[in-house]
This record gives C-alpha cells, sequence and structure tokens, in this order.
C-alpha cells in the first residue's frame, strides 16, 4: 500500500529528467542565440518549461488528492471491519454462555 509514495517520486524523476534531457538537447541542436529571432525560441523554450512544470504540480495535487482518499478508506473499512469484529465477538460469546444458560434452567 506504499505503491502510490513510489510512484509519485518515480514520475517526477520522470519528468524531471526529461525536461532537463529536452532543455539540454535543445541548447546543444541550435546555435547560441544572437539575434531577436534566438530570445523569441528562447522564451518559448521557457514558456514550454513553465507549462511543463505547471501540469507536473497539478498531477502532484492529483496523486496527493488520491493518496488522501485512499486512506480515508483505507480508515474507513478498517472501522467496520474493526465493528464486525466485535459484533462477531459479541455472538460468540453469547453462543458460548447460551449452553450455561440452558444447563442451569435445566436443573
Amino acid at each position: 500500500m506504499r505503491l502510490l509514495p513510489w510512484l509519485l517520486v518515480v514520475v517526477l524523476i520522470a519528468t524531471g529528467g526529461a525536461l532537463f534531457w529536452e532543455n539540454s538537447r535543445s541548447e546543444t541542436s541550435s546555435p547560441r542565440p544572437e539575434t531577436t529571432k534566438g530570445t523569441e525560441s528562447s522564451s518559448a523554450s521557457k514558456d514550454e518549461t513553465k507549462q511543463a512544470l505547471t501540469d507536473l504540480q497539478q498531477i502532484v495535487k492529483d496523486l496527493q488528492r488520491q493518496l488522501s482518499t485512499e486512506q480515508e478508506q483505507r480508515k474507513s473499512s478498517s472501522d467496520q471491519v474493526g465493528a464486525l469484529s466485535a459484533r462477531v465477538d459479541g455472538l460468540e460469546q453469547a453462543r458460548a454462555e447460551a449452553p450455561r444458560s440452558a444447563k442451569k434452567r435445566g436443573r
């Protein structure tokens, strides 16, 4: 059940690595921007990076919400199992006491 936090770490590392790789690849494949056109492409690259980070933040928030929901569901299930266990224990105790009560009445 500790899979979701590890999945989150893997997603973050993979996304960060992809962003880093894409950014370094675009810098090495094109000459240094010295004109206005180069500045525009650099600005576009920054916008893409900002958008990717925004998307990543949204994914993290969604995963956190999902984790919280799953924890609440586990807690609820655990409470229900505890209540059922208490009822079963009560029934077993009543069943164990029933033969003793019948013997006392029969005497």
